[in-house]
């Protein structure tokens, strides 16, 4: 077939075949189900003879007696999505293989590349046919051997396409005014870097972000913590964790459901330290086609990372919640994990302060009164931890935010100092009593030197200069070592030598590192 007879006879032909592949397309969208995304919109046309002619000439093909084996695209149908996204999904199923035969030698994903002139055109293109069964309609049947161009874009590139190919490729000024119709391509080439690309990743992060939210919902709809309650084994048990650790956040009301979250979070470490392991099946992992299952312990550190990043909604819940995970855990390092914990929870974070000042110190030195730690090892470690960050005068906070340019994130360390009220001498004289309790207790002398050097903590200077109140905080500090000195004066004639020494060497660092 040449340019005439393609003019004169097969032009509505191939139109008709177009229509034909659009007609199949959608009938096959409407039969895939949820899993592949829906199109925009599908178009279809055979290619115009002015295009032809046009493009016959610039590859000198004019005079071929075969275009429709050196044209690929005299049918061609585009499907145009919204997203980059939707184009991945799309590609990712076997829509159109499923449905056409497919030359698979001529299909090509066009992007730029050096090849093209890095042209910024970008599309997955297909070459198919009719399958026999298809060509096996009466209506079809004239349709055979022709070949389709299926076109895949998104709505920008769709757009992009469409005026490159009215202004530059087939342009009414050609061999007019050369200079000014390359500025027009370096123009549009500016528009896919500048405007189209940058607006298309914008989109499919939009998306993806609200897709989280919907999964997230979608979470809470059916019931987050029944679903925790009712998991069969700790690999479902560790999945819905790690689902509700990524989008608890979200809620809107995260205070009113914080009590029973954190409950449903303690009774899943408890079902799970007794649950053994279950394999999953992975295949290509091993030779076995197995992993290990989920641990006791992998459920518990996910339950503590949420109790630690949901910790101030609720302090004493949160308080009660790590005290009973960290009291039954025989893992060291889990009981490390639980420990840091419940330190990120009694320090003075700068921006709790700023709210409440030392509402938190003060109600957890009240709480630690209460714990039955005469015996317990665990919850001696919580009393101790809180009592220690109690004892501090540094205000500390962090937050992260992203390099303008994208290529990192930035973390801000921000440090202030506590001022003087009769709440923090409170807190500070609970703790100081607490850990002497806790020295006079019988035990280990390495235990004893632990105490000795929280208590030290009350002595230390503030890693940042406070300002005007600086009087009230030394006039603090100076009453709570003289009562610590006392303390450790009515107890002296009672310690073995190396504790002595211990307290020694920690009375003179600390008064050393406040001399520099």
């Amino acid at each position: 077939m040449n340019i005439d007879e393609y003019e004169k006879e097969f032009v509505d032909t191939y139109d008709a075949f177009s229509k034909a592949v659009k007609c199949e397309l959608e009938a096959a969208f409407e039969t895939a189900g949820e899993n592949v995304k829906r199109p925009q919109a599908i178009q279809s046309r055979a290619k115009t003879v002015k295009s032809l002619r046009l493009k016959l000439e610039n590859r000198n093909l004019l005079a071929s007696e075969a275009i429709e084996t050196e044209i690929k695209d005299l049918a061609g149908v585009r499907i145009i999505f919204y997203t980059n996204t939707d184009v991945n999904y799309f590609s990712g199923s076997r829509l159109i293989s499923d449905r056409f035969f497919v030359e698979h030698k001529h299909t090509k994903i066009h992007y730029p590349n050096p090849e093209n002139d890095d042209e910024p055109y970008d599309a997955d293109h297909y070459i198919v046919h009719l399958t026999p069964e298809i060509l096996t309609r009466s209506e079809y049947s004239r349709f055979k051997d022709l070949r389709c161009e299926i076109q895949i874009q998104t709505m920008l590139g769709h757009v992009w396409a469409e005026i490159s190919h009215e202004i530059i490729y087939k342009p009414e000024v050609s061999g007019f005014c050369n200079a000014s119709i390359t500025a027009i391509k370096k123009r549009m080439r500016k528009i896919v870097q500048q405007y189209l690309g940058p607006a298309g990743h914008e989109f499919d992060k939009v998306l993806h972000d609200f897709e989280r939210l919907r999964r997230g919902k979608e979470l809470f709809d059916r019931g987050m913590l029944e679903t925790l309650e009712h998991s069969s084994d700790n690999n479902d048990r560790h999945s819905t964790l790690s689902t509700i650790k990524e989008y608890i956040s979200s809620y809107d009301d995260l205070a009113a459901i914080y009590p029973e979250l954190a409950q449903a979070l303690c009774n899943a470490v408890n079902v799970a330290r007794q649950t053994m392991p279950k394999p999953i099946p992975e295949n290509f992992q091993n030779l076995s086609g197995y992993s290990e299952g989920r641990t006791a312990e992998e459920i518990t550190s996910l339950a503590v990372d949420i109790l630690r990043t949901l910790r101030y909604f609720n302090v004493e819940i949160t308080f009660h919640s790590l005290a009973k995970i960290l009291r039954d855990e025989a893992d060291d390092e889990v009981r490390k994990d639980i420990s840091k914990a419940v330190k990120q929870l009694a320090g003075y974070n700068i921006d709790v302060w700023n709210k409440c000042g030392p509402g938190v110190q003060c109600l957890l030195t009240e709480l630690v009164e209460k714990l039955p730690f005469v015996d317990s090892a665990p919850l001696k470690q919580i009393a101790r931890i809180i009592w220690c960050e109690a004892l501090g005068i540094t205000l500390e906070g962090k937050s992260t935010s992203l390099v303008p340019d994208g290529s990192g994130v930035i973390l801000t360390v921000r440090r202030g100092v506590v001022r003087v009220s009769d709440e923090l001498k409170m807190a500070r004289r609970k703790s100081i009593n607490g850990l002497i309790a806790l020295f006079d207790q019988p035990g280990l002398l390495a235990e004893k030197k632990e105490i000795v050097s929280d208590l030290m903590n009350a002595m230390s200077e503030p890693r940042v200069q406070p300002e005007d109140y600086h009087k009230d905080l030394y006039a603090m500090m100076l009453s709570d070592v003289e009562k610590i000195t006392d303390l450790f004066a009515e107890r002296i004639d009672q310690q073995p030598y190396e504790l002595l020494h211990h307290i020694e060497c920690e009375i003179f660092r600390t008064y050393a590192n406040q001399n520099k």
